[in-house]
């Protein structure tokens, strides 16, 4: 992770990842909100709902009523005809007059009637489809409520998920603090090493590198003069055989100080006799012994030519074993580095993969969002137009109440003129029956007078 090009070094991910919690707790908050104002709104439909119920009952109370009050009025109207026929020669004249009156006023009850069917009818469609929409209003209610419960169960889905994201980030991230913090300790820390290693392991290479050049100039020119030396020997030894062989057994020490002469000349390459012998086997035996000196001094350097050779090879060797480690840490450290990187590469994939489930759970979450504030604001449109509707039953229900006791009490009016007028009726009845009775016994007693 690299910092970004704020001056304070803090990475744009970790502000990006606070800046999506707080706009997700913003937006759980404002989802609970629009819950609560659901639960509301629902509570309040049901409560409308209750009172729309109440004021049909009474509109129904009220038609039933009306009916009842019609089907009296057509009792009425069959018992004042039944009662006309049975009396009309009796009560001829009031009940032609009553009869004609009631004949005038009934069209008017007759069409107020029809026109009471009518918007009876109408009330009744308008019924039906008010129950209707009731229905679908409680429909929509239950399924409203069952969408509400998913909605909460998926907000507690998203709320647990957003928990444990937020959790494995967290703990991503502390990961990765480490990781990096280890990194960077490894890399302030192998800088040093390295560079101190680099500049130490080039100043012992150089070193090595010279001491081994001087070595090989040492040892070659050790082994030329060895080689030298062996030569020389070998040409003494060949010279003193042959002196040996060619010389008396009696004179041991003429071919002694002979083959010192012989070595000495083939050391020096003078190659001549002395014409003197008492001098020549002086310097014989000072050449023997000089060349016994020499030997001597060749085999020590020798000794030491090999003592130093395999000193220098036991020092190669423990170069080539401190290379070998080097080399070895080197390719640890390498390793390490690599499997550091990789690690910091999958940590950033899966943040990436992470941050990725979480944008599209949030373009989810907004698009059901959405879907449901659009859907809320229609079932207010449905809403608002059903209490309309409700205001416009309501103020048919009164001025049906109005015309229906405008009607009982036109009906009780005529319900008490038609039984005064038949009260009245039966008296002039009773009156023209006594009438009758008192011509007849008249008439009977004139007749009677006249027999």
């Amino acid at each position: 992770m690299k910092p970004g090009p704020n001056p304070y070094g803090v990475p744009w991910e970790l502000v990006m990842c606070r800046a999506i919690g707080c706009f997700a707790l913003l937006l759980f908050l404002w989802r609970s909100f629009q819950c609560v104002r659901s639960r509301l709104y629902v509570g309040r439909e049901k409560q409308l709902a209750l009172k729309l119920s109440r004021r049909i009952e009474e509109k129904c109370e009220l038609l039933e009523k009306v009916s009842l009050v019609q089907k009296e009025l057509e009792g009425l109207e069959s018992t004042l005809k039944g009662s006309g026929s049975e009396k009309g020669p009796r009560e001829a004249p009031d009940l032609e007059a009553t009869y004609k009156k009631l004949h005038r006023s009934k069209p008017s009850h007759g069409d107020e009637r029809l026109f009471l069917e009518k918007e009876l009818e109408e009330q009744k469609a308008k019924h039906c489809k008010q129950d209707e929409i009731m229905a679908d209003i409680l429909r929509r209610i239950k399924s409203l409520k069952g969408e509400s419960e998913f909605h909460r169960s998926q907000i507690a889905e998203t709320k647990t998920n957003l928990r444990l994201l937020q959790m494995s980030e967290e703990g991503l991230q502390l990961a990765m603090k480490e990781a990096l913090d280890e990194r960077s300790q490894l890399q302030h820390s192998q800088k040093p090493i390295l560079q101190g290693d680099a500049e130490s392991w080039r100043e012992q290479g150089r070193v090595q590198c010279k001491e081994s050049t001087a070595l090989e100039d040492s040892q070659f020119h050790a082994k030329q003069v060895q080689t030298d030396k062996e030569n020389h020997m070998e040409s003494l030894t060949e010279g003193l055989l042959m002196m040996k062989d060619t010389s008396s057994p009696s004179k041991g020490a003429q071919t002694d100080v002979g083959n010192l002469e012989w070595g000495m000349t083939s050391e020096s390459g003078i190659g001549a006799h002395l014409d003197d012998e008492p001098k020549g086997a002086l310097k014989k035996l000072v050449d023997g012994a000089k060349l016994k000196a020499s030997l001597e001094t060749l085999e020590v350097e020798r000794y030491q030519t090999c003592t130093f050779l395999s000193d220098i090879e036991k020092t190669k060797e423990d170069l080539r074993e401190q290379i070998k480690s080097l080399k070895t840490e080197q390719a640890t450290l390498l390793s390490e580095n690599t499997w550091l990187e990789g690690e910091n590469e999958n940590l950033q994939q899966k943040v990436k993969v992470t941050m990725e489930c979480y944008q599209e759970n949030m373009m989810k979450l907004h698009g059901k969002l959405r879907v449901e504030e659009n859907y809320r604001v229609e079932q207010e449109e449905k809403l608002s137009k059903v209490k309309e509707e409700m205001g416009h039953t309501r103020e048919e229900l009164e001025t049906y109440r109005k015309r229906a006791t405008y009607l009982k009490e036109e009906l009780e009016r005529t319900i008490q003129s038609c039984w005064g007028k038949i009260i009245y009726s039966e008296k002039k009845a009773q009156e023209s029956e006594l009438a009758a009775w008192i011509a007849e016994r008249n008439l009977h007693y004139f007749m009677k007078q006249n027999a």
